[in-house]
């Protein structure tokens, strides 16, 4: 049983996966590029080994960051194309979006390289669907056992938690100012 509902408009949803995939990409891009500078650089000369790793933090943290929040883009776009024409939410949207975001995202390497790294992603996001399934069924389980041993016990019975709904933002309210001069200023 999930706590949350995703982000119901696409649109929203977008933003904050794209959003999430750049801090994601800047967080490891710099653990990776720190420890990369750092190991790679002499121990003496240039300003140290500290230094050359806060140049290669600053000199590459930005390509890999945007690398992941483009392919995040790509991602999420296919997502909602196969959501919005298959007109349901579940998993097989993810793995199709996910399937075509690889082969889309190698095609410059070529057409066999696209059809395999296509498949990889098949592959991967199929494996991935399957353990989520996998894990919130067993999630399930473990919540019914629990209520039936608390029930048996004595104690009041665990509820399950309630899905938090995240209502789409409402129209913008319309401001009408009147050309009256007696009502100049006025808002209804």
């Amino acid at each position: 049983m999930a706590m949350y509902n995703d982000i119901p408009d696409h649109r929203y949803r977008f933003v904050d996966l794209v959003g999430d995939a750049f801090v994601v990409g800047a967080g490891c891009g710099s653990t990776f590029h720190f420890v990369k500078g750092f190991r790679s650089s002499p121990a003496k000369g240039g300003g140290g080994r500290l230094a050359a790793a806060v140049r290669a933090v600053c000199t590459n943290t930005p390509r890999v960051s945007g690398s992941f929040g483009a392919a995040m883009a790509v991602i999420c776009a296919l997502e909602s194309v196969v959501s919005l024409a298959r007109q349901r939410e579940d998993h097989w949207n993810s793995i199709l979006a996910d399937t075509a975001s690889y082969g889309l995202l190698s095609v410059r390497r070529g057409a066999s390289a696209a059809a395999l790294s296509a498949l990889y992603g098949a592959t991967f996001f199929t494996g991935l669907a399957g353990a989520y399934l996998a894990a919130e069924s067993w999630h399930g389980r473990l919540l019914a056992s629990g209520r039936e041993w608390r029930i048996k016990d004595g104690l009041p019975a665990l509820v399950p938690i309630r899905r938090i709904s995240i209502p789409p933002c409402p129209a913008p309210a319309v401001a009408v100012v009147h050309g009256d001069p007696a009502n100049a200023g006025t808002v209804e």
